[in-house]
C-alpha cells in the first residue's frame, strides 16, 4: 500500500520485485506483475512527456526572441541606426 501511494504521488523508483517473486503465486502475485509493469509504463510515458514539454518550452522562448527582435527591428529608431551605418560604410569606401 505504501509503495502504492508512493507510486501515485510520482515515485516511479519503488522495488515491487519482492510482490512477485514467487511468495505469491495466485491473483495477488499476478496483480502484483501486472502493476510492476504499468508503473514502468507509466514513468516511460512521464519521461516522455517531460521531454516534449521542454521542447515546447524552448520553441516557445525561441518565438518570443524573433518577435522581440523583429519589434526592435522595426523601430524608427533602429532603422536610423541602420541608415546611418550604411552612409557611413559608403562614405569610408576608397
Amino acid at each position: 500500500t505504501k509503495a502504492a501511494e508512493l507510486i501515485g504521488e510520482g515515485n516511479y523508483d519503488q522495488d515491487l520485485s519482492h510482490l512477485s517473486s514467487g511468495r505469491f503465486t495466485d491473483e495477488i502475485g499476478t496483480l502484483a506483475q501486472v502493476f510492476s509493469l504499468m508503473v514502468g509504463k507509466v514513468k516511460e510515458r512521464e519521461q516522455k512527456l517531460q521531454k516534449q514539454l521542454q521542447a515546447l518550452k524552448i520553441e516557445i522562448d525561441e518565438s518570443k526572441s524573433q518577435k522581440q527582435v523583429k519589434q526592435i527591428v522595426e523601430t524608427d529608431f533602429f532603422q536610423n541606426l541602420r541608415a546611418q551605418a550604411k552612409e557611413m560604410r559608403q562614405q569610408s569606401k576608397p
